[in-house]
């Protein structure tokens, strides 16, 4: 079972059991803006791929927002029953790597999505989707200890930010990040940062295991060791007297 929605911080009321009728008008929806700007779509080109009348469009929505509305929520919606489909899942990169593969089969739909007048909507459903997601794995990573609970805010906020940013700009680009398709991105920042959650949960655990002093110290011996090997950078002599 997947995370629900009501879970959300802000509590946003993602799409409930609908009509058969209004999944129609909103699968048909999807599918146009998959291939074609969300501003080009209309209520006919709904209606007639649909085999309704507009009275029956009117009748479930208001008007082609609201349409789009429900199927951002939708849509992130989808995307977060894929990362957190497994509960007892505690490697955070093969979430995201689902994530992303889902991402990319429906690339121009989400690209779209992003570049319609409901902009600020998608922002605000990935923010959401984020808390959910992040704020549930670095729970499930650190079960059974007794880690900060500021300690886990902060690494989970800073999954939100980096998955969050990393969305933006694929989809400010046209889907690529730098070149390269959002799967292969991800691949990439899991070489270069593998295992981040996992050892800044043990960097957590361990400083509250150890006392404040050994902890200046050993940073104090960090910077010393730097300051040395780039003498080079003044910027490190104002960093001494933070650890004295």
């Amino acid at each position: 079972m997947a995370y629900p929605f009501a879970k959300i911080k802000n509590r946003r009321h993602f799409l409930p059991m609908a009509s058969f009728t209004k999944m129609a008008i909103m699968k048909v929806f999807g599918d146009l803006a998959s291939s074609k700007p969300v501003d080009k779509i209309t209520v006919k080109d709904i209606t007639d791929r649909c085999g309704i009348s507009r009275n029956t469009f009117y009748y479930h929505y208001q008007d082609i927002y609201q349409v789009l509305r429900a199927y951002v929520e939708y849509s992130v919606q989808r995307v977060v029953e894929i990362m957190t489909v497994n509960q007892n899942e505690t490697d955070p990169q093969k979430a995201c790597m689902r994530g992303a593969e889902y991402l990319e089969e429906h690339r121009g739909l989400f690209c779209n999505l992003f570049r319609s007048a409901v902009n600020e909507e998608v922002r605000d459903c990935l923010k959401s989707a984020g808390e959910v997601i992040f704020d549930c794995m670095v729970d499930r990573i650190a079960e059974g200890t007794d880690i900060c609970g500021k300690d886990k805010q902060m690494i989970s906020s800073m999954c939100q930010y980096t998955a969050r940013g990393l969305l933006i700009s694929w989809m400010e680009s046209d889907g690529t990040i730098n070149g390269e398709s959002l799967l292969d991105a991800m691949m990439r920042l899991d070489f270069l940062f593998g295992g981040g959650v996992e050892a800044a949960l043990a960097r957590s655990l361990q400083r509250n295991q150890t006392p404040e002093h050994e902890i200046k110290s050993k940073i104090k011996l960090k910077i010393i060791t730097l300051k040395g090997q780039m003498h080079k950078f003044c910027a490190f002599d104002f960093i001494l007297p933070i650890v004295n």
